[in-house]
């Protein structure tokens, strides 16, 4: 699976990340596009959020308006922060949005957060694991981030199958509550050579 970037920039200096690590714009998979979330990305996100069944293990639940510029911003200002963050993920024949995936840093936290969500009608399809497979990787070769993490509600079958499809295991002593629900705490490490 060829991954490439365009666009680049420096990084900012995180803990745990080399100071010259660079960003780039967009991500290839054989299918997807993974582009930098922006502005343009709101009426996705809004339809996307408002969908019970996508939200179902989202801690937060259905999100209005404001809820949904809300997050937004947060992402937009992730990445000016830390030169990384959350890509839309675009069909690469047709550009249709399908969701978004990558990473987050949150306070308090050691290494790097991964997540995303997808819209309904793409679950089953192996879009999770080939964006999954590009991010992980893309995250441990090229940012040099020395731990991914992921928390999961540990009722949502299917993500857990698909994050251990990933190369994270569980363990179990981090498992705990994360915005006030109960979840299983899965990492990858870098290798060191």
């Amino acid at each position: 699976m060829p991954l490439f970037f365009k666009d680049r920039m420096q990084l900012a200096t995180l803990e745990g990340l080399s100071q010259n690590v660079s960003m780039d714009r967009d991500l290839h998979t054989e299918r997807f596009v993974l582009r930098k979330m922006g502005d343009e990305d709101y009426d996705f996100l809004e339809q996307m959020y408002a969908d019970p069944d996508v939200m179902k293990y989202i801690s937060t639940g259905v999100r209005d308006a404001q809820k949904t510029h809300q997050s937004l911003h947060k992402f937009k200002k992730h990445w000016i922060n830390y030169g990384f963050g959350m890509w839309t993920i675009h069909a690469k024949e047709s550009f249709e949005k399908l969701g978004y995936m990558g990473f987050r840093c949150l306070e308090g936290k050691e290494g790097v957060e991964f997540g995303g969500l997808l819209v309904k009608k793409i679950w089953g399809k192996g879009v999770a694991t080939e964006v999954g497979k590009a991010c992980i990787a893309y995250g441990l070769d090229h940012y040099k981030f020395n731990e991914i993490y992921a928390v999961v509600d540990p009722e949502n079958k299917s993500s857990l199958h698909w994050i251990s499809k990933l190369g994270l295991k569980r363990n179990s002593k981090k498992d705990g509550i994360y915005h006030d629900t109960f979840t299983y705490y899965f990492s990858i490490q870098r290798r060191a050579l």
